[in-house]
């Protein structure tokens, strides 16, 4: 991140004077150079600057201090350093309030839980998402998942909303494969939990009562190796 510094010669007279129009300034600079994010729109007010500031006599400058990273919603605090001969002689801080608005998925019929994401019953709509940190945008890709839980008609979708398809559903069918050494048998089994590729399941081997951990490896497919 580039430091952005606003050099303040103040020589004249006893005393220097910072000005709240100085950290406005420097604040604006700093806050269109670091709230570019793709698909969003931003806009800040400033909520509160310091006072004007009395200072020794002497030639200063203000900077953004880098020591904590730029909230990009809602309210943030950025500190501004004072500097005389490089050395920091006062730290205030400015508050501003972001506000962010983006094209998100809005439902327009009822999903229901565990129903594959139809786009075709989703609208994009450009909404102010401030107060939203779950909201799923429409630079999202939304193949291969489902819901989580029902989702309302005309209800923003959300992260929390949503999981990926598993590969392995509970109570499916599925091709039981037994590794060892070189050898691999195949059998049946029935799948007792939701799996995704690369997960351990419980699946019960057809036929039994007998359970086993298993690898999902494939879609309907799930591995035990015997070492």
């Amino acid at each position: 991140m580039t430091l952005l510094v606003i050099i303040l010669m103040l020589i004249g007279g006893e005393k220097s004077v910072v000005k709240p129009t100085d950290f406005q300034q420097l604040i604006d600079q700093y806050l269109k150079e670091n709230l570019h994010t793709d698909g969003v729109e931003t806009e800040y007010s400033f909520r509160s600057l310091p006072n004007e500031i009395i200072l020794p006599k002497g030639e200063y400058s203000i900077r953004v201090a880098q020591t904590q990273p730029l909230l990009k919603k809602g309210y943030s605090g950025i500190p501004v350093e004072i500097v005389n001969d490089g050395k920091v002689e006062r730290v205030v801080l400015c508050s501003v309030f972001i506000r962010t608005f983006e094209n998100v998925f809005v439902a327009i019929r009822p999903f229901e839980k565990n129903e594959e994401i139809d786009a075709s019953f989703l609208v994009v709509s450009r909404i102010e998402t401030t107060n939203m940190n779950d909201a799923i945008t429409a630079m999202m890709p939304l193949a291969g998942l489902r819901t989580k839980r029902m989702v309302k008609e005309n209800s923003v979708l959300q992260r929390s909303f949503i999981e990926e398809i598993p590969a392995v559903k509970r109570d499916q069918a599925v091709s039981l494969l037994v590794k060892a050494n070189n050898l691999t048998i195949g059998s049946s089994g029935i799948a007792k939990e939701d799996g995704l590729i690369g997960e351990e399941i419980l699946v019960q081997r057809v036929g039994t009562r007998e359970t086993v951990r298993a690898k999902v490896v494939g879609q309907s497919i799930v591995e035990i190796e015997i070492k």
